[in-house]
């Protein structure tokens, strides 16, 4: 069963996540290219952790309305029940 608002949560989650992952992959670029001219990348480097910490909380946040029961893409609502000889092997 989905509640009513976690599939819209996860959306905006999912539309975040892929937003930081974005983000974050510039900003690898980004410091390589300073490092590649010779600059100082501290600075760089400590904004790539902010958004790590971010985009480390925006998937904690998917976990948690995964479990409030937003089933992952293509999954059905409902896992399929799995009978103990199978589960044993």
């Amino acid at each position: 069963m989905v509640l009513r608002g976690c599939d819209e949560q996860f959306s905006a989650n999912s539309s975040q996540v892929n937003d930081a992952e974005r983000r974050l992959a510039g900003q690898h670029i980004f410091i390589d290219r300073l490092r590649a001219s010779g600059k100082d990348t501290r600075s760089a480097e400590k904004a790539l952790e902010v958004m790590r910490d971010i985009l480390r909380d925006l998937y904690l946040a998917r976990s948690l309305l995964r479990r409030k029961g937003v089933p992952r893409k293509g999954a059905p609502d409902a896992p399929p029940r799995i009978s103990k000889a199978a589960s044993r092997r």
